[in-house]
């Protein structure tokens, strides 16, 4: 057992490729029904997660999400919460509008997709921010390019695993998978430039959490509200959120350009590259 937990302290690039594996296999292969145990078992897998990544990075890495750089990536990221408040509270207008019913059992559902997006943004965070970047950092920390590789590799999966079991037989769900794993990743993409600057992990969760909350929380006030259908699937045809992805990453586009302007140039990344 000590020459296996050496080896893949040594080859950080096979224990991520582990853990993308296991966070896939875990999804996949184990059915979870509501919100709130998929929420719970999104906790189950960061703990998961967090091994990993002890093993890549060492504590070091947790040491790193202090209150303050939490601050500091909230406030860069700040525009995501907002941009999601606005559009939950479009859906929540939309819905008090048709007059929908309220659905009696609100309350447990909205603790539930408390619950579910708080798990979801520290796994999610966890394995595509922390262990991908620092596995492809670490391996090929002396590559000019190894910060352009990381982000590139780190957002392309993070998009595409959102997407990768839907039936690409079917065009219009193929492209709705196209422009949903570009706006996902550009998502990743800001995300992982506030990583490589505060490389802290609870900030960022709680940016993600928020950014995935606000829209889902009026689905559940409820019974039969509109949904955003933010996922490309051949249930509802892979038409209908094509037109919200082009949204989502035109204002993704934004971010980062400002992040590019405001962020991205005090990085130190000759420090990270000989100190990470």
């Amino acid at each position: 057992m000590k020459e296996v937990l050496g080896f893949l302290k040594k080859t950080p690039l096979v224990t991520g490729i582990l853990a993308l594996g296991f966070m896939i296999a875990g999804i996949q292969f184990v059915n979870t029904e509501g919100m709130l145990m998929a929420g719970l078992y999104r906790f189950i897998l960061a703990f998961a997660m967090g091994a990993f990544l002890y093993l890549i990075s060492g504590e070091k890495v947790f040491e790193k999400s202090a209150f303050k750089t939490s601050g500091y990536a909230i406030k860069k990221l700040i525009a995501f919460p907002i941009f999601s408040l606005a559009l939950g509270l479009m859906l929540l207008g939309y819905n008090i509008w048709q007059k929908f019913p309220m659905n009696p059992a609100w309350p447990l559902d909205i603790l539930s997709v408390v619950l579910f997006c708080l798990g979801v943004g520290i796994f999610e965070e966890l394995i595509f921010r922390a262990i991908l970047n620092d596995a492809i950092i670490y391996q090929f920390r002396k590559c000019k390019g190894v910060f352009v590789i990381a982000i590139i590799v780190s957002s392309f999966i993070f998009g595409y695993v959102h997407v990768m079991f839907e039936d690409i037989s079917n065009p219009a769900v193929f492209l709705a998978m196209v422009f949903k794993t570009l706006s996902t990743g550009m998502q990743g993409a800001c995300l992982t430039i506030l990583y490589w600057k505060t490389r802290n992990i609870i900030g960022l969760a709680i940016i993600h959490a928020l950014y995935d909350f606000f829209p889902i929380a009026p689905t559940v006030l409820f019974q039969s509200g509109q949904e955003l259908g933010s996922y490309a699937s051949s249930g509802n045809g892979g038409a209908q959120p094509i037109g919200w992805y082009v949204v989502q990453i035109v204002f993704e586009v934004i971010v980062l350009l400002v992040l590019w302007k405001k962020v991205i140039k005090t990085i130190d990344f000759e420090g990270i590259r000989m100190e990470w």
